[in-house]
């Protein structure tokens, strides 16, 4: 059995108490009898009502009483993925300096060099605060006929990767591929 609940405005008039207008404690006694109080009687409900964005609904419960909760997807929350491949680099003793990025709004970046070449290469992925000033932020070699992922440890606005043939050995062919992602 359901109860409704209605709040009545409370009017102060002549012998009324703060309890409601102008009743006795004897007639507050015959009527507290003939209806059961919430405290003592477990016929009594309360209706929460939410909103589904568009309209009022009730709060759902389940059979046991506890709510049931529905988890509505976010249409904001989307990955933004990027991709840009550098294919068939001749890596000389020479620095080669792939274009920058600006990583500035990525969750996570990273890089994976394929060395299909006969010698060893060093790759040293660089970051940088204004796109001028770089610092190596990390580096490593990577073996013939091998690939590594490298992964920026720190983070700054922009950041590149530095090919060089390792020791000053023959030239070398890399592929590198650039990838990112956003969450927003």
């Amino acid at each position: 059995m359901k109860k409704s609940v209605k709040v009545l405005k409370k009017t102060k008039t002549r012998g009324s108490d703060s309890r409601g207008p102008c009743k006795s404690n004897k007639a507050r006694k015959a009527a507290s009898k003939r209806r059961p109080s919430c405290e003592t009687s477990s016929l009594c409900e309360v209706q929460i009502i939410g909103t589904d964005r568009h309209r009022p609904r009730p709060i759902m419960t389940d059979s046991d009483g506890r709510l049931v909760t529905v988890t509505i997807p976010s249409r904001r929350s989307r990955i933004l993925f990027q991709e840009e491949a550098f294919l068939g680099l001749d890596v000389t003793g020479e620095i080669l300096s792939l274009p920058m990025q600006n990583t500035a709004t990525k969750s996570a970046v990273s890089y994976a060099v394929i060395n299909r070449g006969d010698y060893p290469t060093l790759v040293m992925a660089e970051i940088s605060p204004n796109s001028i000033d770089f610092s190596v932020d990390q580096q490593e070699v990577i073996a013939p006929q091998s690939m590594r992922v490298i992964v920026p440890n720190r983070f700054l606005k922009w950041t590149r990767l530095s090919l060089t043939a390792e020791d000053g050995q023959g030239p070398t062919q890399i592929d590198v591929y650039y990838q990112s992602q956003t969450v927003g």
